[in-house]
C-alpha cells in the first residue's frame, strides 16, 4: 500500500486507524524532547471509543544464567532471620457502627408498666391520703397544698396500672412476712370485696379496699410469739394508740386485739407504691409508709 502521507508508516492496527483524523478537530503532539536519530515525528492514532485495542505484545524479561544454590536464594520462609508472627486480633465492633437490621435480632425492651398517678410512689407530690390504721377505709384525693377531696367512686374503677393486670402481689419492707395478694378470676376478686363492679383487671378500688383488709388482721399468738421483748413493747403501744384514737368503737377496736397494721408503728400512712422484681411470673409492687402525711 502507497503511502498517503509523507511521514506516516503503517502499523498493524485496524483498517480505522488507517485514515486521517476529522479535519478541524485539534490535535495536541506530546514531545519527550530530542528525537531518534533516523526516526521521523509519528503521530499518535486517534482514540476511537468502543474500539478494542489489540493485545500488546508481550516480551519476556531475560533470564539471566543461575548461579549456584546458595542462600540468597532460599525462600523468605527460610531466612534465618524470618520469624512469623501470628495476625493481630480482629479489633471489638465499635459502638457507633452497628448494622442497620440489628433491632431484628435485638428488639428493644417493652416499656415497663406504669402504677396510677394516686399510688405513684416515685412521683415527687403525694396525691393519696390514706390512715392505713383507720377502723373505716377513708381514702382523701389531694387537689391542692391545703385541700383534699374524698375519692370518687370513677377514681376507684381505673386500672391501677397500665396497662391492666389481673394479679398483683404487694409487700412491705416492715412487715415482710405479710404479702397480699391481689387476683381477678372469672368469680371476681380474691380476696373478696364486696358490691364490686365486674371488672376484669385490678383497680385502685381492689387495692385500697386490699390493703385495709390485709393490715387489720388480728395476729395469731405464733406471730406475736416471735417479737422480741422489746418489739412486743413497741408493738403494743401502737395498739393502743390506735383503738383509743377512735373514741366510739375504742371498746370494739380494743376486744379485736393486735392487728397486722399495729407492726407498723408510727408508720402506718400510704407513702405510695412502687414497682418491685416479679415473683414466679407475678407482678410485684412494694407498699411505702411514713409516719405523717
Amino acid at each position: 500500500m502507497a503511502n498517503l502521507y509523507p511521514g506516516w508508516m503503517p502499523y498493524p492496527y485496524p483498517p480505522y486507524y488507517q485514515f486521517p483524523p476529522t479535519p478541524g478537530n485539534a490535535r495536541r503532539e506530546w514531545q519527550a524532547g530530542g528525537r531518534s536519530p533516523g526516526h521521523a515525528n509519528i503521530p499518535l492514532p486517534p482514540f476511537a471509543p468502543g474500539q478494542d485495542y489489540p493485545p500488546y505484545p508481550y516480551e519476556p524479561f531475560p533470564r539471566g544464567r543461575r548461579r549456584s544454590f546458595d542462600a540468597s536464594y532460599l525462600h523468605p520462609n527460610q531466612w534465618p532471620h524470618w520469624n512469623p508472627q501470628p495476625p493481630p486480633p480482629n479489633p471489638p465492633p465499635s459502638p457507633y457502627h452497628t448494622s442497620p437490621y440489628s433491632w431484628l435480632f435485638h428488639p428493644p425492651p417493652l416499656p415497663q408498666p406504669q402504677i396510677h398517678t394516686l399510688f405513684n410512689g416515685d412521683s415527687p407530690s403525694q396525691y393519696l391520703l390514706f390512715d392505713l390504721s383507720a377502723y373505716t377505709l377513708t381514702a382523701r384525693r389531694r387537689i391542692n397544698a391545703t385541700q383534699a377531696v374524698a375519692v370518687t367512686p370513677y377514681d376507684l374503677d381505673q386500672p391501677a396500672s397500665n396497662p391492666e393486670i389481673t394479679r398483683l402481689l404487694i409487700v412491705c419492707d416492715a412487715i415482710p412476712q405479710w404479702k397480699l395478694d391481689l387476683h381477678v378470676t372469672s368469680a371476681g376478686l380474691l380476696p373478696a370485696r364486696r358490691e364490686r363492679p365486674a371488672i376484669p383487671f385490678i383497680t385502685v378500688g381492689d387495692v385500697l379496699h386490699g390493703l385495709h383488709v390485709h393490715l387489720h388482721v388480728p395476729v395469731t399468738h405464733e406471730e406475736w410469739g416471735q417479737l422480741s421483748s422489746s418489739q412486743e413493747t413497741d408493738v403494743s403501744r401502737a395498739y393502743t394508740k390506735r383503738y383509743k384514737a377512735y373514741p366510739p368503737l375504742q371498746q370494739q377496736q380494743q376486744r379485736e386485739g393486735v392487728k397486722r397494721v399495729d407492726f407498723l408503728l408510727r408508720n402506718h400512712y400510704f407513702k405510695g407504691l412502687v414497682w418491685a422484681s416479679p415473683e414466679n411470673g407475678v407482678e410485684r409492687m412494694k407498699l411505702l409508709v411514713g409516719s405523717s402525711f
